[in-house]
């Protein structure tokens, strides 16, 4: 939420080089649905996608080009957070729409260079890995702790064993 408008003012000189109004109102509401999106990841991840086609397509100067990916932040965040595959595929679905209509609106650049080819590609899939990394690693803790767990109650059930055991034998023995 403090850094978007600081990208925008970074990214605002005299003369030629604006942000225009629009593209601050945007990204500022990009910037608030962000803060949302660990409640809501799928609706967020949507939300900031539908938001990023018209940033996409409008001429951004400098670091104020960054703040549509706050689409591909929210994408890695929904692909860490849920289990459900169907669910990452939606998400990542309207991202990939947004980055591909991005591409087509924009009437700044050629359209399809390399360069866009490779930015498609890198925007939409390491949001994805890095998420997939992410709840891998998630899964990864949870399945050593619960080890661990199984492990303590074990050695605890031994030693209450030997205790109930060592009190019976000396019961017998008076």
């Amino acid at each position: 939420l403090l850094v978007t408008p600081v990208l925008l003012g970074v990214s605002t000189f005299p003369g030629e080089f604006r942000v225009a109004p629009s593209f601050w109102l945007l990204s500022c509401l990009s910037a608030v649905v962000f803060l949302f999106g660990a409640r809501w990841p799928l609706p967020v991840t949507l939300i900031l996608s539908a938001l990023a086609v018209p940033m996409f397509a409008a001429q951004a100067w400098g670091l104020s080009g960054l703040v549509p990916y706050l689409g591909a932040v929210a994408l890695a965040e929904l692909t860490a957070r849920t289990e459900r595959d169907a669910v990452v595929a939606v998400g990542a679905l309207g991202w990939l729409t947004a980055l591909v209509l991005g591409v087509a609106l924009d009437d700044h650049a050629q359209r399809w260079s390399a360069a866009d080819i490779t930015t498609v590609i890198a925007a939409f899939g390491l949001p994805l890995l890095l998420g997939l990394f992410l709840r891998s690693q998630r899964e990864i803790r949870a399945t050593a702790e619960a080890e661990i767990r199984a492990q303590e109650r074990g050695a605890m059930a031994r030693e209450l064993h030997d205790l109930v055991a060592h009190h019976m034998a000396s019961i017998a023995l008076r």
